[in-house]
């Protein structure tokens, strides 16, 4: 368990934001895909998945993605990368996003949304936010949260330092 991420996926209503303008969208700190309600879509995910897993081959990994019920969640078969399915009605109790992660994440990124508001206000402008402000403020809050709290909250979930190297071993099988 290391305790990483993966660069941040965000899903927005415009292909193309007004704000993106003259914009490289694939230098942006954050994967950026769109539908008409900004909504996750099985789509989304599978090509999400697909780009992991090739990914991890490249870099000799193989790895456990553990991931909800979620209906755009789609059953792949991948080479590198085994999703495990958290059982139905339990996500709150064992997936690690939910015991701390999400809420620091949060506080990261309203830290950053009140910082522009007030720095606004001392210039004496209006506070405009935009979709830009929020790709880079959703890559900034998740770069600032620490390898550390993420073991913390796999720990709370159950999972174990101790079966790191059994485990890399069973997916090696």
């Amino acid at each position: 368990m290391i305790g990483e991420f993966e660069r941040p996926l965000v899903i927005g209503k415009a292909k193309r934001p007004r704000a993106f303008k003259k914009l490289d969208v694939n230098k942006f700190p954050v994967d950026w895909c769109w539908n008409k309600k900004a909504w996750m879509t099985t789509q989304i995910m599978t090509d999400w998945l697909m780009k992991f897993d090739k990914k991890m081959i490249k870099s000799q990994r193989k790895v456990l993605l553990f991931v909800d019920n979620a209906a755009p969640h789609p059953h792949l078969k991948l080479q590198n990368v085994e999703l495990v399915f958290f059982p139905p009605n339990m996500t709150s109790h064992c997936q690690p996003l939910d015991q701390g992660i999400i809420q620091q994440f949060k506080k990261l990124y309203r830290k950053q949304l009140l910082q522009k508001a007030i720095a606004d206000l001392d210039a004496g402008e209006s506070s405009a936010i935009n979709v830009l402000d929020a790709v880079y403020w959703v890559a900034s809050a998740q770069a600032q949260i620490k390898s550390k709290t993420v073991k913390k909250c796999f720990l709370r979930c159950g999972f174990s330092h101790q079966g790191d190297e059994q485990l890399g071993q069973t997916i090696d099988k």
